[in-house]
């Protein structure tokens, strides 16, 4: 009977634990399917991104386009930009994720501690982002 009783358990945990894992991957998949659309989004709208990054730089010269020698500097450049601004903008959206899938097993305390992390996690984003862009 013991055995029986060990043997249900290792069942169970193991159906538990495919069951988080499941979970998980629908987070990562979410998270994926996210990032290929602001990459999407942000490689159609290239011309608006191009022209907020480069603003400072227009002020300060008299012409207002890049020039290339070459059609695939132009991919390339439009490329890097938008996988960059659509890596920025998913952090975010990874980290809440992964928030929300550990949460669930933490008691009030590490709750507590862990949400103070987060705020500061964010606060830091933040202002990184602003400074820097």
């Amino acid at each position: 009977m013991q055995i029986f009783q060990r043997l249900y358990y290792i069942v169970k945990n193991f159906f538990l634990f495919k069951s988080y894992f499941k979970e998980l991957w629908y987070k990562f998949i979410y998270g994926f399917l996210s990032f290929l659309i602001l990459f999407f989004i942000n490689y159609f709208y290239m011309d608006v991104l191009i022209y907020l990054l480069a603003k400072n730089l227009f002020l300060n010269i008299d012409s207002s386009k890049f020039f290339f020698s070459n059609v695939s500097q132009l991919f390339w450049l439009y490329l890097k930009i938008s996988l960059a601004v659509s890596f920025i903008i998913s952090i975010p959206f990874f980290a809440f994720n992964s928030i929300l899938f550990f949460f669930e097993g933490f008691n009030k305390r590490q709750r507590l501690f862990f949400w103070s992390y987060i705020f500061l996690f964010f606060f830091f984003f933040l202002f990184f982002f602003f400074l820097f862009f």
